[in-house]
């Protein structure tokens, strides 16, 4: 029977009628299930229309002390490699799971966890056969590799990857994430732009606020005090004038202009301007 799902209720789509020689006395989750007292959660790999990596949870169904047999719900492991593909690990990163035997799970690129095994009883495929880079990563520092998870580890690439493998509440099961080192830089070298960027600004900002404050402050009365300077070699000692400045250097310099033309027109009571 073929359903759909619907806000609080599904809808019966259709029922198609197939020879099978699936006989469910014959399989692990039937079995298990038999002789546990409660649920069970089994692999599984047959079932009536085709044979898919699955887990299964089966358990009793026993109504009014009646036994009636055996329920079982399968989730196919593809459909956990799709949700995986649906998450976003940092901005490259990479989650799968992968069981005590460092056999894959699922993996977001269901195709690249293809299984091996016969048709009838397809395997998992363990980490190290697996071609996938970050795959191959994690199985070099998680097993053949011997580092600690939570430690970059250097790839043949150069680069280097953040490898973590947490431990799930069900069964033997891990999530293994890969992520590059980039990833985590990629937000300090943005800053660190950014930052470079700025000083620069800053920097030709600073640079044209001093010419703006020398020409105003320094370079203006200097030119100032030199127009005053030819008064004096010309002479024409009643035209020198103080030039006022808010640096005291430049307004010393004025002041003792002043009192040395003040000196020379003296000499003009004693002698011709041309003479002195």
């Amino acid at each position: 029977d073929t359903y759909i799902a619907e806000p609080g209720d599904i809808v019966f789509q259709e029922r198609v009628f197939v020879p099978s020689d699936y006989h469910a006395t014959d399989h692990d989750w039937y079995k298990l299930a038999n002789a546990a007292d409660g649920p069970v959660w089994v692999d599984a790999y047959q079932f009536p229309t085709r044979a898919r990596p699955a887990i299964a949870n089966a358990a009793k169904l026993i109504v009014h002390d009646n036994f009636l047999g055996i329920l079982m719900v399968a989730i196919e492991l593809d459909r956990l490699s799709a949700y995986l593909a649906d998450l976003k690990v940092a901005r490259s990163g990479t989650a799968f799971i992968m069981d005590g035997s460092g056999r894959v799970i699922a993996y977001p690129d269901s195709t690249a966890a293809s299984t091996t095994g016969d048709e009838d009883r397809p395997a998992l495929t363990p980490m190290t056969g697996m071609q996938a880079p970050h795959v191959k990563i994690a199985a070099r520092a998680l097993m053949l590799g011997g580092s600690r998870p939570d430690e970059m580890t250097q790839w043949d690439d150069g680069n280097s990857y953040l490898v973590s493998a947490t431990k799930l509440n069900f069964r033997d099961w891990q999530v293994v994430t890969v992520i590059p080192e980039s990833d985590f830089l990629a937000e300090i070298d943005r800053a660190t732009r950014r930052l470079a960027v700025g000083l620069a600004i800053f920097a030709v900002a600073a640079a044209a606020l001093a010419v703006l404050l020398s020409n105003t402050f320094l370079a203006r009365p200097l030119l100032r005090l030199v127009g005053q300077l030819r008064f004096v070699e010309e002479f024409r000692l009643n035209q020198v004038r103080t030039v006022p400045s808010r640096l005291k250097e430049i307004d010393d310099l004025s002041s003792g202009l002043v009192q040395m033309s003040r000196g020379l027109s003296s000499f003009q009571k004693f002698l011709p301007t041309e003479l002195v």
